[in-house]
């Protein structure tokens, strides 16, 4: 296990005061939705080392997919899903678990989870990119929406908006920035869609 730097024991002491906030919550859908942005927005500034993949949270992110030094942009948000379902003592709302963010996308739609109306996000929501025909993608789930302005919580990204940054980051952008939502790009990143938090927790017959 790497050494924790300040910013990870930083990480850990915010995510303790909010995990005693959260247990006071009684479980709807929209304290879910509270809670996964609250943990997520924990980890803000937490970082891997170098370009290696690993730190003390993202070796955590990764070792509970059970995987080694992988780009770890959908760990960080099954992190987050899982550790808020275990504060409201759920089974995992986000049941498949994958280094994959378009296996993840594949499940999601097959299961009928997607959607691709920008207008109906919520926080909580998962964002699912792609690069143009390849398997390569990106991931994070929004913690606000107003329209097309959006904000996301994202791992393995920076201040560049990286799809491999190596940083928690809170971004906020147009959702529209590589085109309309669901039309392919044969070259360039484009958003496939977003996996539905309400449809999850509908789907697990949670809430």
């Amino acid at each position: 296990m790497a050494k924790q730097t300040t910013v990870d024991i930083q990480a850990e002491q915010k995510l303790k005061l909010v995990t005693e906030s959260i247990k006071k919550m009684p479980l709807t859908a929209e304290n879910f939705r509270s809670a996964l942005v609250q943990v997520g927005r924990s980890f803000l500034g937490v970082s891997e080392i170098g370009t290696t993949n690993t730190g003390y949270w993202v070796s955590k992110f990764n070792k509970d997919l059970g995987l080694g030094a992988a780009a770890w942009c959908l760990s960080y948000v099954q992190f987050v899903y899982k550790y808020t379902s275990n504060i409201f003592g759920l089974k995992d709302v986000l049941p498949y678990n994958t280094a994959s963010t378009q296996s993840l996308w594949g499940w999601a739609y097959k299961n009928n989870l997607t959607f691709t109306d920008y207008t109906l996000l919520k926080p909580g929501d998962i964002f699912i990119w792609r690069n143009g025909i390849t398997r390569l993608g990106h991931t994070g789930f929004l913690s606000e929406s107003a329209g097309e302005l959006v904000s996301t919580l994202e791992g393995n990204t920076n201040s560049a908006f990286s799809r491999d940054g190596g940083d928690v980051c809170e971004h906020k952008y147009s959702v529209l920035r590589w085109g309309p939502v669901g039309v392919s790009k044969k070259t360039s990143r484009y958003l496939r869609g977003f996996v539905s938090l309400d449809k999850l927790l509908l789907f697990g017959r949670i809430i």
